[in-house]
């Protein structure tokens, strides 16, 4: 009896080692995918471009079906581009009055709905696309104070700007531009330990009900969960080589990477949740990008403003 469980006793601890051996030997590929994954490098080819009449200064432009909707910084307004280069339609002039812009920085688009902050007027001028006529019509703008910079759309009733000025905090506003709530406010005094301040320049995205704030002087991404009017931080990235601008495909955001190589543009790309997915690697150096339905890339060269460029992996 005693050689039986002897034998019994062996026999089970040889498959307690062979079960460590397994969980090990997965450990390691686990851990090596994951390097590999850190490692991963995709590198985007420009295949195509489309030249412009005329110089297009685009500070910010995305890709829309059928054409692009632009920036332009030089003639202070929003301008609506077929994807054979022509211009369409504008809105927006330089000056003070409704529909106006001194410095148009930000721009996001929601359904046929064009947001654009200026933040020399501290305003939100909101302009409409009508598809079918191919025009842009300015429809309504509300003020939102406090040294406003970036802009960031969840939907019609939840729409965040970055106010690193005065107010020094992350506001929410409905559609009617009334403040539903204010995040990460400033200091009240020297006493306030509260961190996250908004003490900086910063920029915004979001990736469905996820928030990614890119602080361009501290160089650090800040990763938020939105939910019940709630702000929830998840992640801070801090990293020296950070660089604008700060972009989203819906899904995942991509954050520019400075590398020594200034004849190539490098991204770095995280998820939602902030854990990093890989790098894309452009062929040139872009300094706005915006994406395609198919993960092909759009951009634009410094050097070169009358030409638009796609670029695919």
């Amino acid at each position: 009896m005693l050689n039986k469980k002897f034998t019994k006793e062996g026999k089970m601890g040889k498959n307690r080692v062979g079960i460590l051996v397994s969980i090990l030997f997965l450990a390691i590929i686990l851990i090596s995918c994951m390097e590999q994954k850190e490692q991963e490098v995709i590198q985007y080819t420009i295949t195509d471009s489309i030249h412009f009449g005329t110089p297009t200064s685009f500070i910010r432009f995305e890709k829309i079906e059928n054409g692009f909707i632009g920036l332009n910084w030089n003639e202070r307004r929003v301008e609506l581009i077929s994807e054979t280069g022509k211009l369409l339609s504008f809105c927006g002039k330089k000056g003070n009055g409704p529909g106006e812009f001194i410095n148009p920085f930000s721009m996001e688009i929601y359904n046929e709905y064009i947001y654009v902050g200026d933040t020399s007027r501290g305003k939100v001028i909101i302009c409409k696309l009508h598809p079918v006529t191919q025009q842009i019509s300015y429809h309504t703008e509300f003020m939102a104070e406090g040294g406003m910079w970036g802009i960031a759309i969840m939907n019609n009733e939840n729409i965040f700007i970055t106010r690193p000025g005065i107010k020094k905090n992350l506001a929410l506003f409905n559609a009617a531009g009334e403040v539903k709530s204010n995040f990460i406010a400033t200091k009240l005094d020297k006493f306030d330990t509260r961190e996250n301040l908004l003490n900086s320049v910063c920029s915004i995205k979001i990736a469905g009900k996820n928030i990614c704030l890119f602080y361009i002087h501290q160089k650090k991404l800040v990763f938020y969960r939105f939910s019940d009017g709630q702000l929830t931080k998840i992640k801070e990235i801090n990293n020296k080589n950070f660089n604008k601008p700060l972009e989203t495909d819906g899904s995942n955001f991509y954050i520019g990477y400075s590398i020594t190589d200034t004849t190539y543009s490098n991204y770095k790309v995280y998820n939602k949740v902030g854990e990093f997915e890989g790098d894309i690697l452009l062929q040139e150096h872009f300094y706005c990008i915006t994406f395609s339905k198919n993960s092909s890339i759009w951009g634009l060269k410094p050097e070169k403003y009358d030409y638009i460029y796609l670029a695919e992996p």
